[in-house]
C-alpha cells in the first residue's frame, strides 16, 4: 500500500466515531488517538504519498490449523481458528502502521477492503 510523504504527512486526531468503529483503542491506550493524514508537496509531487509499504499476514501450521485443512474446512472456520490462535490480519498490521504515520488509515480500508 502507499506510505505517507514524511515531507507533509499531517498528525490529526481521530473522530471517537472512528475509534469505535475500527476498534482503535485495542491498538492505543492514549487518551487521544493519533492518525495521520497525506497533505502534499513538491517532494511527493503533490500527492501526499511517496513510496510503498507491505502490510503482512502470517498463518503458522499449528496442529489444529492442519486438522482443519485437511478436513477440508472452509477458509472463513481456519480464518476465525487462526485469529484465535493470535494470529494478526492485514488489518491489524495495517492499523499498526496507521497510528505510527507510515500510512493512512483510508489506505489500509482500502487495500484491505475493511469498511
Amino acid at each position: 500500500m502507499r506510505t505517507l510523504c514524511i515531507q507533509c504527512r499531517r498528525p490529526y486526531e481521530a473522530l471517537p466515531e472512528i475509534v469505535e468503529e475500527l476498534k482503535l483503542r485495542d491498538y492505543v491506550q492514549d487518551k487521544n488517538v493519533v492518525l495521520y493524514e497525506p497533505v502534499g508537496c513538491p517532494q511527493c509531487a503533490g500527492t501526499g504519498f511517496r513510496g510503498r509499504t507491505a502490510i503482512l499476514e502470517f498463518l503458522a501450521m499449528t496442529d489444529p490449523i492442519r486438522r482443519l485443512v485437511l478436513k477440508r474446512a472452509d477458509a472463513g472456520e481456519i480464518q476465525a481458528a487462526a485469529i484465535e490462535a493470535r494470529m494478526r490480519t492485514m488489518f491489524q498490521d495495517g492499523v499498526d502502521k496507521a497510528l505510527s504515520g507510515i500510512t493512512a488509515i483510508e489506505e489500509v480500508l482500502r487495500v484491505t477492503n475493511v469498511s
